[in-house]
């Protein structure tokens, strides 16, 4: 699996899902709309498994949930948002779904 920050995403903060307001409108002119795996992407990372949330943009952070199955753990992982440099990782294990 791997985490790609699309160029669209370096304007503002995005908390959740549907952006800041929940309606899925970015205000940033001019917005992309075409993209691929190459192209207007600024940075890809790969992730142990499959991410289970929608990345978080605040500041110059991108923030991942991840669930680790094979360790039972869940994890939440802080990214640079300049060049997807890993900063810090931190989780916590459990023993029941």
């Amino acid at each position: 699996m791997f985490l790609q920050l699309a160029l669209f995403l370096l304007a503002a903060n995005w908390p959740s899902w549907r952006g800041p307001d929940g309606l899925g409108v970015s205000i940033d002119n001019p917005i992309s709309t075409h993209w691929s795996k190459t192209d207007k992407v600024r940075w890809r990372v790969p992730l142990p498994e499959p991410g289970n949330s929608t990345p978080v943009v605040w500041g110059n952070r991108v923030f991942v949930t991840q669930a680790l199955k094979q360790q039972d753990r869940r994890t939440l992982m802080c990214f640079e948002r300049a060049s997807g440099k890993l900063l810090w990782q931190s989780g916590v294990t459990y023993r029941e779904p």
